[in-house]
């Protein structure tokens, strides 16, 4: 419904400013003139356009998560981090949200707005369908379990960012070696007439690509050509595919696969409890973890169970599932029995991803930080090798 901003002179001759829900212009300014309102300006509220970024609406989740669990009022509890917040547009959004809430709006439809950007297991419970009683039920929990989830991500994204920020780092150093020293030790070996050994005569010849304009010809044509050969391998390879690989990769993959495999526990765990019909728990539970591997295979189970097989069957008969996926569907046998042992595993899961979080980064430095000294001593030893020939030839 759209929203008029007002300015207005009650009876007593107060000034009073604030916001009205109403249809059009005309309706806002009646519904003040019958509140006894002296209208003063009138006119309405321009809607946001911009969405808030990924971490504004695990921010938002996390707030709402605090507030149920500590069982605090909702609109308070927002309302005071509203006041915190520094950014514009998220205390605009949160404002709003607070407002909605007083005028008596359910909190399923003020999260169901697709511009807060929320996590994706509320997005998935919100389309779910459910009673208002059930999804309130799903939501104060699924919230509450996700501020574990937004730490364990977060954490694997500092890894990926450390990494790639030495790797880039170690690439601009060789490029300096190779482009600015390299020619002026190239000339004292030629000026000399020094034997070179196989390696230094390889970082030359390159260097002098490099540099040449052969070197940027080459740069030129590999760049357009890595681009199209990314773009072939990303629309040949599905999301699932892609996601496969990079769960694949040691300590980052592994760490996003435990994290999504414990958040699609833990919603199974909440979906059985609610009595949601086991197909549709299956896959509104994996749409909530935004993995496309968990996805693919859980529509392949869904489909099965809704062709008459039991949960042991169904996990058996779809291929490619993980290990722990398997056994999670087993314990869906079970009926609402088998959320505790779902729960459990989740917490199992949970505390494996925290661990390599809390070992990965300490291991990460010490070995990019060998790689990189090891790069540049690797560089010092072939350029000074021959050096130290050449004085030994002299003296």
């Amino acid at each position: 419904m759209p929203r008029f901003r007002y300015t207005a002179v009650n009876l007593q001759g107060e000034s009073l400013t604030g916001e009205i829900d109403d249809v059009d212009l005309a309706a806002a300014r009646l519904a003040l003139l019958q509140m006894g309102l002296q209208i003063s300006h009138l006119s309405p509220v321009s809607e946001p356009t911009r969405k808030l970024s990924g971490d504004d609406g695990a921010a938002i989740s996390q707030q709402i998560a605090a507030a149920t669990q500590s069982e605090l009022p909702l609109v308070g509890s927002l309302r005071a981090y509203a006041e915190e917040v520094f950014v514009g547009h998220l205390q605009r959004r949160l404002y709003r949200m607070c407002d909605a809430l007083e005028a008596g709006e359910p909190l399923e439809r003020v999260l169901s707005d697709p511009s807060l950007q929320l996590p994706p297991a509320v997005a998935a419970i919100l389309g779910s369908g459910l009673p208002p009683a059930a999804m309130n039920h799903l939501l104060s929990q699924t919230l509450r379990a996700n501020t574990t989830t937004f730490e364990l991500r977060s954490r694997a994204t500092l890894l990926v960012g450390y990494t790639v920020l030495m790797l880039s780092m170690i690439f601009g150093l060789w490029t300096f070696l190779l482009l600015v020293p390299t020619p002026y030790f190239k000339k004292i070996f030629e000026d000399f007439g020094t034997e070179l050994p196989s390696v230094v005569v390889q970082l030359i010849m390159f260097s002098d690509l490099m540099r040449s304009s052969l070197g940027l010809i080459w740069l030129f044509i590999l760049l357009p050509v890595a681009g199209v050969l990314g773009l072939a391998i990303q629309t040949r390879l599905s999301r699932a595919a892609r996601r496969r690989f990079f769960c694949g990769l040691p300590i980052i993959g592994a760490m996003y696969r435990l994290t999504a495999l414990s958040e699609y526990a833990r919603l199974l765990a909440l979906m059985l409890e609610t009595e949601v019909p086991l197909p549709q728990a299956v896959v509104w539970s994996a749409a909530g973890t935004n993995d496309a591997d968990l996805q693919e295979c859980s529509e392949n189970v869904a489909a099965r169970l809704r062709w008459g097989e039991d949960p042991v069957t169904a996990s058996q008969a779809a291929g490619g599932l993980p290990a722990h996926m398997q056994q999670m569907l087993r314990w869906c046998a079970h009926g609402a029995a088998g959320a505790e042992p779902l729960r459990s595993m989740a917490n199992l899961l949970e505390i494996r991803a925290k661990s390599l979080s809390m070992i990965a980064l300490p291991l990460m430095e010490p070995v990019l930080m060998t790689a990189a000294i090891a790069s540049i001593g690797f560089y010092v030893v072939c350029i000074f090798l021959p050096l130290i020939k050449l004085l030994n030839d002299l003296s």
